[in-house]
């Protein structure tokens, strides 16, 4: 219920914007704006010189799960020699917000200690920096995010060809979502991605990344499978039977929940299998982190499902099925199925031959066999 007011108050806002303001250009391929608002400074303004010891602001948000826009992620910096070129990726999370194409942050680079010939040396520089949306998840621009995971390739261009030994976010700048200008005072950081904020150039990098599409949940009897369409880098088969430690929310209650850890194994080629149980909300599949040296995975479910509590608890089942009937629910017909005729049965032959009752019990099997 929350992200559906999430997305009801986006939607709101946007339309008020627009029938207030029709001054705003934008250029989808650079994602800048002509008139931006006050909250923050333009990210994607030109390069400029800055001493090492310049402090930048590093402040972020941690505390506030229900932002329209979060960042679960940040990895795989690089810096080619020679070049004046650094990239990295990052993993950007919409609840409730509008998927953009490209993002605009201001990032401080801090050089190694460098002599050059007939230059003067140059200490550090604020750069812009546009993070593109992977042609995997193109289809999502344009949606309306309801807890989507979205991966993006991020460049930058410095002055020189130096090596980096810090890339700092600046959140003393705003962000360019498509031109859209928006602070960092909006936006909520992962604990993970707070850290690797403060020095880019020492995130980690991953054998294999990325995300699993359009998830379904199905459950057996002490685990349960997510199964969905691949968005990864290698091929998930590449990597059949590796384990992965998996965070997800878990309710104890109706109304307070806690986090859970449970082992999952990357099962085929389009789906894990996690050897434990958990009692969540669909939506909130969105939220699980994987806490692995060399693989990261996020979870997409279909934008379209039914938002309802799954898992385990106490010996109830609870599965998501957009169509057709649960296995529990089968499981149910059957039975009274099965009561009803024994029932009449056992009428029937009371009526017909009113004796007393012979001592006798049956015992009805049933056996239930999910496939994935």
């Amino acid at each position: 219920m929350k992200i559906k007011k999430k997305i009801h108050e986006a939607k709101l806002k946007q339309r008020k914007l627009e029938d207030t303001d029709t001054n705003t250009s934008e250029d989808q391929e650079s994602g800048y704006a002509d008139n931006l608002d006050t909250n923050g400074t333009d990210p994607s303004g030109p390069s400029k010189n800055m001493s090492a010891n310049d402090s930048v602001a590093t402040e972020t948000n941690v505390s506030n799960p229900d932002a329209l826009l979060q960042i679960r992620k940040f990895h795989n910096f690089t810096r080619p020699p020679n070049e004046k070129i650094f990239t990295y990726s990052a993993f950007f999370y919409f609840l409730g917000k509008r998927i953009v194409t490209v993002i605009i942050v201001r990032i401080k680079i801090v050089y190694k200690r460098i002599f050059l010939r007939n230059l003067q040396e140059i200490e550090a520089e604020s750069v812009p920096s546009s993070c593109v949306i992977k042609e995997k998840y193109k289809e999502y621009v344009g949606r309306e995010g309801d807890g989507t995971n979205v991966e993006y390739d991020c460049s930058g261009a410095t002055q020189i060809t130096g090596d980096i030994s810090n890339a700092t976010l600046d959140t003393n700048y705003s962000m360019l979502l498509d031109g859209e200008q928006m602070s960092f005072k909006e936006v909520q950081f992962d604990v993970d991605a707070a850290s690797e904020a403060v020095n880019l150039v020492q995130t980690k990098s991953y054998d294999l990344i990325g995300t699993i599409a359009n998830a379904s949940i199905q459950y057996q009897s002490s685990g349960f499978f997510i199964n969905g369409i691949p968005k990864t880098e290698p091929e998930l088969e590449k990597k059949i039977g590796k384990k992965l430690d998996m965070e997800f929310i878990h309710y104890t209650s109706s109304k307070t929940h806690t986090t859970k850890n449970i082992t999952c194994e990357i099962y085929n080629s389009s789906a894990l299998y996690c050897d434990g149980t958990v009692r969540t909300y669909l939506s909130n599949i969105t939220a699980a982190k994987c806490h692995d040296e060399k693989v990261y995975l996020s979870i997409n479910t279909d934008p379209n499902a039914k938002e309802e509590l799954i898992g385990s608890s106490q010996g109830i089942t609870y599965r998501k099925n957009s169509s057709g009937l649960t296995g529990g629910a089968i499981a149910g017909i059957v039975i009274a199925c099965v009561v009803v005729i024994l029932a009449a049965s056992i009428a029937a032959i009371l009526l017909k031959k009113p004796t007393p009752p012979i001592d006798n019990t049956t015992i009805v099997g049933l056996k239930h066999l999910e496939n994935v």
